[in-house]
């Protein structure tokens, strides 16, 4: 009994001792307790949690894996192991213990967030949300339980739904900087970028310090044209810690580099600094590409861009094969027969125009033009057609009248609530919305297309030199690359056989050796008269989506065309591709 007594009173001054944060102390404490009670199952898991805290985690890990031997049922000891095992990377053992504890405590709210948040990492949203949702129940209104939620959310493209998470998450805890960048991620998923950019801007007010934020901040700073304060921000972002590489890469797409730029040379010399796979290591081999690019330095910008697009590359899943399966199923199932089956179905609506083509085909340049046109309105990459998309049918037989209308009708309203009631023509300039011209034809029957074409192998290389994210997880090989061209290609000549809209060719050689000839037949195209400010685009202050926000906002310019020959030694592996394309 007198040893009972002596283990408990040395347990309970060591708990005091690690609460006070004397963890040396604490754990001479413990040790007393193993020396007169070897196999003591508190002063174990005590003791391993300790030496983890101070950076003894490979010992902690042998003491807590005893600790859990002992007293197998205890699911607080097997979250502590599991706290181990994620920071010593061991993610499979560790997802182990926290499913473990959670059978022992259904109820056990940290094991469940634990969980939630490795399974996050591993990328497996929907049982995250699972298990964030079920933590959620005993303590709804948890700030960094709703914060995770909304990233899990955002993943799956839950977009309301991690609004709301965010939004709860900021109301317990306003100082959550990661729950601000959520909720500014979210709003421009939902097409509303000027609420982003207002809620980044208070977000940097409270958070000067952060460069992520900053970095956001001078992204969409970029994207509404006001270059000076975005690059004040990245600037910023980059003077709190130089290996801040996405804002480097915003830096350097907005400027042209010469030999001796000081920024180039801390570029080289990031690059050859002791962190070679840092996270954002890619967006810094972007940057230099770019800047390489500008020196003239050909060879040594191709090494860059393609390392980046390496590094890129294992971050997305994307097979070449599914894609053409996927797209030859479409051509399948949007026939002639079905248009004519069809025909007199969705919103009937002037408004709308898709500008559509592969990325860097001159989208951006074709909205820009149009848009200053007074009676055009842009809304950028609006987002709305992939997400009505989702609650379409598969197979568009079985879409009957009223669905088609009602689908058309949410599209407009999200439109038109960007660009306002009085514009006449809406341009959306989502490029990929090439893939949804069938479904566009049902909802949409008055809508009308560009296409916008430019040199195979120009679109590609620029294509290759831009880092997209996942909306592209095509673009980081060169061989999935030109393969899904040839798909583009393919699924293009098919709608022009089919389609029941009607279709402009946009090419953008044309475009820019005589931008008045052909803005005229665009205006034409679309019923509209002619305007000269259409030919002063570059000075709208509107937003710009696109990779290359400074450049469209420059006059037309022609240096781009024929751009691959520089380049042509590197891509064999592309070239090969385009060769035999579909007309289109």
């Amino acid at each position: 009994m007198m040893n009972q007594s002596k283990i408990g009173t040395l347990l309970q001054k060591g708990a005091a001792l690690q609460r006070a944060g004397d963890l040396k102390k604490a754990e001479g404490f413990y040790r007393q307790v193993l020396k007169l009670d070897r196999r003591n199952p508190d002063a174990l898991h005590l003791l391993g949690t300790v030496l983890h805290l101070t950076g003894r985690s490979k010992q902690g890990l042998k003491v807590l894996e005893e600790a859990v031997a002992v007293q197998a049922s205890n699911a607080a000891f097997r979250r502590s192991l599991a706290q181990i095992l994620l920071a010593l990377d061991q993610t499979g053992k560790a997802r182990v213990q926290l499913e473990k504890a959670i059978a022992l405590d259904p109820n056990f709210v940290a094991a469940r967030a634990n969980l939630g948040e490795l399974l996050g990492k591993s990328g497996e949203h929907e049982e995250a949300v699972r298990q964030f949702r079920s933590a959620l129940e005993h303590f709804p209104a948890h700030p960094a339980l709703n914060n995770n939620l909304g990233n899990s959310l955002l993943k799956l493209q839950k977009f309301q739904e991690a609004r709301d998470a965010f939004t709860t998450a900021l109301q317990g805890d306003p100082s959550l900087a990661t729950a601000w960048e959520g909720l500014a991620d979210v709003l421009v998923e939902l097409d509303q970028d000027e609420a982003a950019w207002r809620l980044l801007k208070e977000a940097v007010a409270r958070f000067g310090d952060n460069p992520r934020l900053l970095t956001k901040c001078g992204g969409l700073a970029q994207q509404f044209g006001a270059f000076e304060e975005a690059g004040t921000l990245l600037r910023k972002a980059l003077a709190i810690n130089p290996h801040t590489y996405p804002a480097i890469n915003r830096i350097a797409h907005i400027q042209k580099f010469k030999a001796d730029d000081p920024l180039l040379k801390e570029m080289h010399r990031l690059w050859q600094d002791a962190r070679p796979e840092g996270d954002d290591r890619h967006a810094l081999a972007f940057a230099l590409g770019k800047a390489e690019a500008d020196c003239g330095n050909h060879d040594s910008a191709f090494a860059f861009y393609a390392e980046g697009n390496r590094l890129r590359r294992p971050e997305y899943q994307y097979d070449r094969n599914e894609a053409r399966a996927e797209n030859e199923e479409l051509i399948a199932r949007y026939d002639a027969a079905l248009f004519k089956a069809k025909q007199g179905i969705g919103a009937m609506d002037r408004r709308p125009v898709f500008v559509v083509g592969m990325p860097r085909s001159g989208t951006t340049l074709a909205e820009q033009i149009l848009a200053a046109h007074p009676s055009v309105v842009g809304v950028g990459e609006a987002r709305a057609m992939s997400r009505i998309a989702k609650h379409a049918p598969q197979d568009p037989l079985t879409l009957v009248a009223q669905e088609a209308e009602a689908l058309g009708a949410a599209y407009l309203d999200h439109v038109v609530a960007m660009a306002g009631p009085e514009a006449e023509r809406i341009i959306d300039k989502m490029p990929h919305n090439f893939q949804r011209l069938g479904l566009i034809a049902l909802a949409l029957p008055g809508a009308r297309i560009i296409h916008c074409r430019r040199d195979p192998a120009d679109t590609c290389l620029s294509i290759f030199f831009q880092s997209f994210g996942g909306y592209l997880p095509f673009a980081y090989d060169l061989e999935e690359l030109g393969a899904a061209y040839q798909d583009y290609r393919r699924l293009m000549a098919h709608w022009k056989n089919v389609l029941p809209l009607p279709m402009f060719d946009l090419d953008y050689e044309a475009l820019v050796e005589d931008t008045e000839r052909e803005a005229r037949r665009l205006l034409t195209f679309l019923d509209l008269p002619w305007d000269p400010a259409v030919l002063s685009h570059h000075e709208a202050s509107h937003e710009v989506k696109t990779a290359s926000h400074w450049q469209v906002r420059q006059p037309v310019y022609q240096s781009s065309r024929g751009r691959w020959k520089r380049y042509e030694k590197h891509l064999g592996p592309l070239l090969p591709y385009l060769e035999t394309l579909e007309e289109a």
